[in-house]
């Protein structure tokens, strides 16, 4: 499965990005038209060349044939059985949608790709984002810190000032490196997207569409894998998924007992992937190394309220915060003085330009 996420829809992101996948196009596509050629000396099936696309899922519109799978909600998605190069359901799959954090993963791509993990990175001015809740670690001009430090910011907590420096770092400017990310799409085959930033925030022009995603099997460095496989072989797994029936508990105790001892286990999307009495267990029988959620179940209560003088009356969150190895951040990512300011003078200017009469584009239409 695989995923194009906001409002969007997919099917699973995971880990060092986990896809697991199913494959593309109909048996017997539609054509503009017919075309009868009679020829004397037909030459048999294993004489014939295969079309450019033989090796693609193609398709125009809307399927959903011989499936009961239900994305109705979602604005795109695509499942495509890449084996037998058919389509088994899609919807809007090239419509232009925006990424939002998906960015991230060409980001990291095209740094790994032309960087050096080691060179040091000095933060320019343009570290600083001003757009209300947007999620940062708080980096800061003239702050220092390696490509590979970057990377984890960018990946591991979504931060976007990262991506800034990322940009800066590898293509000397935002827009130098948005042109390499746009060349290395184009290799990759996603010829409908289109990025404009490294970090994922709305912008004119930044989108791709739920048929670039789908994975190419000629890309040397990218192993799709199954989900069993992901989790026995893997050493820290990051949960980037969105919450639906298919992916509820989708970490639960026979999960966890794929896992390698030693695991590390983050989860910065939505608690109910995570079956957390089944964590505290793995937690207690040492099963990880650590742990760091971002959210997690029975969370809400506990959520935009500072509980530093209160006495925990959640067990689960008492329980979790009772562990050395476990990190727990409340679902408060943009929780920060830097996001707090930006949207404090954010919403002061909107109620200055609305009662000027002026108009910034954070109208409500």
């Amino acid at each position: 499965m695989k995923c194009i996420n906001k409002r969007y829809a997919c099917f699973i992101i995971n880990s060092i990005f986990i896809i697991s996948l199913c494959g593309c196009g109909k048996d017997k596509p539609a054509l503009s038209y017919e075309r009868t050629v009679t020829m004397q000396n037909p030459v048999s099936q294993s004489q014939t060349a295969d079309t450019f696309s033989s090796d693609l899922c193609v398709i125009n519109g809307n399927y959903y044939s011989d499936t009961d799978v239900s994305m109705e909600k979602e604005s795109a998605a695509g499942l495509f059985d890449i084996n037998h190069n058919k389509v088994i359901y899609s919807q809007n799959i090239h419509e232009r949608m925006n990424p939002a954090s998906l960015t991230k993963i060409m980001t990291a791509l095209v740094a790994i790709k032309y960087g050096n993990t080691d060179d040091t990175i000095i933060c320019s001015p343009n570290v600083k984002i001003n757009e209300a809740g947007a999620t940062v670690c708080g980096l800061k001009p003239g702050d220092r810190l390696t490509l590979n430090q970057a990377l984890h910011a960018l990946l591991i907590n979504s931060s976007n000032d990262a991506a800034v420096v990322i940009a800066e770092h590898i293509g000397g400017s935002m827009e130098g490196f948005t042109e390499m990310m746009n060349e290395e799409a184009l290799k990759l085959g996603a010829t409908n997207s289109h990025f404009v930033n490294s970090h994922g925030l709305t912008e004119n022009e930044h989108y791709v569409t739920a048929y670039d995603m789908y994975p190419d099997k000629e890309l040397d460095f990218v192993n799709y894998t199954d989900l069993k496989t992901l989790l026995s072989s893997s050493d820290l797994i990051s949960l980037h998924c969105p919450l639906t029936d298919e992916t509820y508990h989708m970490i639960n105790r026979d999960t966890i007992n794929i896992m390698k001892k030693g695991t590390i286990l983050i989860n910065t999307s939505r608690g109910s992937l995570i079956n957390t009495e089944d964590l505290i267990n793995g937690i207690r029988n040492e099963h990880f190394f650590a742990v760091g959620l971002d959210v997690y179940e029975e969370e809400n209560q506990n959520v935009y309220e500072n509980l530093s003088d209160s006495i925990l009356q959640n067990s689960t969150v008492a329980t979790l915060l009772s562990f050395p190895n476990v990190c727990v951040t409340s679902h408060q990512g943009f929780f920060t003085r830097e996001a707090l300011e930006a949207i404090s003078k954010t919403t002061l200017k909107n109620a200055v330009d609305f009662m000027n009469g002026v108009q910034n584009g954070n109208e409500v239409k």
